[in-house]
């Protein structure tokens, strides 16, 4: 009889049932967000190497989501902050702007460690969390490097409920131009979109 069972089951098949990606929860509606109003009240760190005044430009964008947010200008500054015992940052997104003078071996180094250390962070401090990084080049030998770094960690960092997806672009095109896609990226909408990266490059 049992033969019979599953002799009919493998004629049949099994149900396998798919559930659509949804989110009930209702958010605040913010008209100038990027994102819906999803990231409202989370807690992002931005780390960059970007001038002052590009900075200024940046958080007038940020502002706009009613996030808690904090700049920083390198991961050593991660350390201080660990040991403050304030709430830990969930979001993290990576705005790195390169000239032809850098060494490409260092800016590629810098950046994979730089994931690695972010990804570490979230893993051991947040329950969910995401990474978005914008390289921002004209050297596509530079932006390809990454965007493979990128798609690598994403299946890793998957594994432990860290999404992981950035941008590249090239020079042509503003930061303010790309922030807004980070942030998209960065918040719940971006989740499907893990280890991809997106290119803006004219």
């Amino acid at each position: 009889m049992r033969k019979i069972k599953s002799i009919i089951k493998k004629i049949l098949g099994t149900t396998n049932y798919k559930y659509p990606i949804y989110n009930g929860f209702l958010y605040e509606n913010i008209e100038s967000s990027c994102c819906g109003g999803t990231l409202n009240q989370e807690q992002l760190y931005i780390v960059t190497n970007l001038q002052e005044h590009e900075l200024h430009s940046l958080e007038k964008l940020i502002k706009h989501e009613k996030i808690c947010y904090r700049i920083i200008s390198s991961f050593e500054n991660y350390q201080e902050f660990e040991n403050t015992g304030e709430m830990p940052y969930n979001h993290i997104i990576n705005i790195f702007k390169y000239t032809e003078n850098n060494s490409l071996l260092d800016e590629m180094s810098f950046v994979y460690e730089q994931l690695q250390y972010e990804g570490d962070y979230l893993i051991d401090n947040v329950k969910e969390g995401s990474c978005t990084t914008i390289i921002i080049s004209d050297d596509i030998i530079l932006l390809d490097s990454v965007a493979s770094m990128i798609k690598g960690l994403g299946k890793a960092f998957g594994t432990h409920g860290v999404i992981c997806n950035g941008v590249t672009s090239n020079r042509t095109m503003s930061v303010m131009e790309t922030v807004p896609i980070a942030l998209y990226l960065n918040c719940k909408y971006g989740q499907i979109l893990t280890g991809e990266v997106l290119e803006m490059i004219e």
